[in-house]
């Protein structure tokens, strides 16, 4: 039986993947509406690779330190 308050560890490449992936398909959504040109791609992309790069290093952070503190 699963108790609600029971969690899952997170995998942090399936989070970045659909992080990136939801991202992507935003920039093709500003883009197909003309609300950002091929210009704004060239900065949107390398943000949204870098915020994804960092939410992943932010759940890896805290998934060690949490290893830690139960030790």
């Amino acid at each position: 039986m699963i108790r609600l308050g029971d969690r899952h560890p997170v995998n942090v490449s399936s989070l970045v993947a659909g992080i990136l992936f939801v991202g992507v398909a935003l920039a093709w959504a500003l883009f197909e509406a003309g609300a950002i040109g091929v210009t704004g791609l060239g900065w949107l992309l390398p943000l949204l690779l870098i915020g994804a790069g960092i939410v992943g290093v932010v759940v890896s952070v805290r998934r060690g330190s949490g290893r830690s503190q139960r030790s």
